[in-house]
């Protein structure tokens, strides 16, 4: 799976996300001690997320940012995701959004 996510053309989000899941995966079964698996699942959910925003690849994306101890109020990815959310809910409800 490395060689297709890893080669020059884009592929699906939900590609990215897979391979995400498993460094997460692997990095949770490290009982957190694994921080390579913890880095490289953030760099497959922020692709994930970058090629097409959803909750999935968002929340996963985040919550690993949040373990390696990422604050919201310092972290430019946080409050990219975050703000993603706030405006997808607010288009739901019918609000405008600048």
């Amino acid at each position: 799976m490395l060689p297709l996510v890893e080669g020059e053309e884009q592929v699906a989000s939900d590609i990215y996300c897979m391979v995400g899941r498993i460094y997460k995966d692997m990095f949770l079964e490290s009982h957190f001690m694994d921080t390579q698996s913890r880095d490289r699942g953030i760099l497959w959910f922020k692709k994930g997320f970058e090629s097409e925003p959803t909750l999935h690849s968002g929340i996963n994306y985040a919550v690993l940012l949040l373990a390696a101890e990422h604050q919201f109020d310092t972290s430019f990815e946080l409050r990219k995701v975050a703000a993603y959310y706030v405006k997808s809910e607010m288009s739901k409800k019918g609000a405008t959004v600048p």
